[in-house]
């Protein structure tokens, strides 16, 4: 069962801080005294071959080539030793800020969508993506919209989907050159995981929120966010007896919600004296 998710603010002076946590991680401080997101991103493994004999192989390719050509030839089993291990990407920093450099407060109103995708140690044979060190495949958009009134609001009709949240799930991986694996290692891997949990595995996720926020004049309102990721672990096999150890998928959670956030900061130096136009501004 997922925890339920915690919606906190933090404000001092003009900055307002908005983050959708999952309630284990919402209140977990940093040695600094800023709102820590929970635990970050663990090392990626090497994932290891061996051979009939049970020695090691130089490569993966040898087990990986018999699996993408043998439909059904290969079976994955999942670590029961551990549940998913749950873990947030970095603060990702999405575009299209905005900067008040009028002399009025602006009421700005932006959908923020984040997509997280999932991602593999075996050369992407099981989601389209290889694992790369300190990466996740995280991407956002931020939409436009900005109004010339006061005020500021945040809409939360399910609290424990984060303000104004929707979410979306789609089955297809993410990769270049072969998109969703390869049949085998794939399809073991799905296989293994509904028998384990009782759902089908998730390869890519888009959550979107939404803020109607002000923006005072001379400060900034940028966006951000940091995915909520699951990592399975586990062994493939294939019916001749060679084996992949140590493989690794990390995905979308199934547990934790993604954090949203929404920060205002003073405009960095003399950004709105370069910004404005010749002539009296409103």
């Amino acid at each position: 069962m997922s925890a339920p998710a915690v919606r906190t603010f933090l404000a001092a002076g003009s900055a307002c801080l908005a983050l959708v946590l999952p309630a284990s991680t919402a209140t977990a401080t940093a040695a600094d005294g800023s709102l820590a997101l929970g635990p970050a991103q663990p090392a990626i493994p090497t994932a290891r071959a061996y051979g009939k004999d049970g020695r090691p192989l130089k490569s993966l390719r040898p087990v990986l080539e018999y699996c993408r050509s043998k439909r059904g030839g290969c079976q994955f089993a999942i670590d029961k030793k551990a549940l998913p291990l749950q873990f947030f990407s970095a603060v990702k920093s999405f575009g299209n800020s905005v900067i008040n450099c009028t002399k009025s407060d602006i009421n700005v109103d932006r959908r923020v969508d984040l997509e997280t995708g999932s991602q593999d140690n075996i050369l992407g044979e099981i989601t389209g993506s290889v694992a790369l060190e300190g990466q996740v495949q995280v991407s956002g958009e931020v939409s436009a919209g900005v109004s010339g009134e006061g005020g500021i609001t945040f809409k939360t009709p399910n609290m424990k989907e984060g303000p104004m949240s929707e979410m979306t799930a789609k089955g297809g991986a993410q990769g270049s050159g072969k998109i969703g694996g390869s049949l085998s290692a794939k399809a073991a891997f799905q296989m293994a995981f509904k028998a384990q949990y009782q759902h089908v595995w998730t390869a890519k996720q888009t959550e979107s929120t939404t803020y109607r926020m002000t923006v005072k004049p001379g400060d900034a309102l940028v966006f951000g966010a940091s995915a909520a990721m699951q990592r399975i672990q586990g062994t493939l096999t294939t019916n001749q007896g060679q084996a992949v150890h140590n493989v690794t998928v990390d995905s979308p959670s199934t547990v934790n919600s993604s954090s949203f956030i929404a920060t205002t900061i003073t405009a960095p130096g003399n950004t709105c004296d370069r910004l404005r136009p010749s002539g009296s501004t409103p």
